[in-house]
């Protein structure tokens, strides 16, 4: 990064955010034509005099791989229709650069975030490879395209992605389960490949920026959760514990590791250990952290279940529905520091007058 900037970038902004970013010289993302619109209107009413824009893009095209074909199938399909981002393929994205660039607005970034947990280095760049295109297409018609951003989304170790489709639901009628393929990150960022998908477009000056926030902080927590109890059905077994979806991000789901502890002491587990589906405390289906995982006979309730790779999301995406928000706690080798306390029900209840 040799130009560091603020962005912005939501889907859906609100109009004193946008105003708040143009006064602020923060780059905004234009993700939504309402968003220009917005801005434009605070000019004529003289509320802003200038902004700083980028648009950004979708290439639509796949980023992960499956043993299940029909994921990779449905995962393309979700691409090519994602939410975030003007499509390459259709001209929407041309046809958007052009109004910003008729508007009369600083326009020098493009930003494309192409997934989430994306493992493989060499479909990351061949779905950027459109987006080099885009941005010398615009620089050929006198666009002064400075950065690039290729968003995150970039993978972690300590997570897997569940990359099933119908035809592993159609095999687990049958009784046979499709496993994923385990998968080890590829070494982020791709920067030699990227530097030559960057020379073969004539984009040598580009700057480049990311967003690496899960890449850098994923391990830098964990998740301690207690065991509230366990349910033995006829075709599955529930591990109950008391954080889930009110905890963390949702993506916690896909951590392929949980220690187990009982008396501060870890549980061994063994390959003919139950298959556990471990769930959270809402009364709602999908409060699930990991679908399958090999789980201790001996796991009792009031032992913790210790889950890797909480570092990011799962304090800003924290909820007190259906319980109170849990301790974040920091260990530096023997300094233990109480970084933000356990919520109680006057901070829940503290009503204006």
């Amino acid at each position: 990064m040799r130009r560091p900037r603020h962005r912005l970038q939501r889907s859906a902004e609100t109009r004193r955010g946008t105003e708040r970013a143009a006064r602020d010289g923060i780059t905004i993302n234009i993700d939504l034509a309402e968003e220009l619109e917005t801005l434009e209107a605070l000019r004529s009413s003289g509320r802003i005099t200038t902004a700083r824009l980028g648009l950004r893009v979708n290439p639509g095209l796949p980023v992960f791989t499956a043993r299940d074909r029909s994921f990779v199938q449905a995962h393309a399909a979700k691409q090519r229709s994602a939410k975030f981002g003007w499509p390459l393929d259709d001209g929407l994205a041309g046809h958007m650069a052009e109004r910003i660039s008729a508007s009369g607005f600083s326009f020098e970034t493009v930003h494309a975030h192409l997934n989430s947990q994306i493992t493989d280095a060499t479909l990351f760049l061949a779905a950027l490879d459109p987006v080099l295109g885009f941005v010398a297409s615009l620089r050929a018609s006198g666009t002064q395209i400075r950065e690039l951003n290729v968003g995150g989304g970039f993978g972690v170790p300590g997570m897997q992605r569940s990359k099933h489709g119908w035809w592993s639901a159609l095999k687990a009628t049958m009784g046979e389960r499709l496993e994923d393929t385990p998968t080890r990150p590829s070494t982020w960022p791709p920067s030699p490949g990227l530097a030559r998908r960057l020379r073969e477009h004539g984009l040598d000056d580009l700057c480049i920026g990311c967003e690496p926030g899960r890449y850098l902080m994923s391990a830098g927590m964990v998740l301690v959760a207690r065991v509230a109890g366990l349910k033995v059905l006829p075709e599955k077994q529930w591990v109950v514990i008391d954080a889930g979806l009110t905890s963390s991000h949702g993506g916690l789901r896909r951590a392929p590791s949980a220690a187990l502890l009982s008396r501060r002491r870890e549980l061994p587990v063994r390959d003919d250990d139950p298959d556990c589906t471990i769930g959270g405390p809402l009364c709602f289906e999908g409060d699930i952290v990991m679908d399958h995982a090999r789980v201790p006979a001996s796991l009792a309730a009031g032992d913790l279940v210790v889950l890797s790779d909480a570092g990011a999301y799962t304090v800003s995406r924290s909820t007190n529905f259906n319980q109170l928000r849990a301790a974040v706690a920091m260990r530096d080798g023997r300094d233990r520091t109480l970084v933000w306390r356990r919520e109680t029900y006057d901070d829940v209840f503290c009503f204006s007058d």
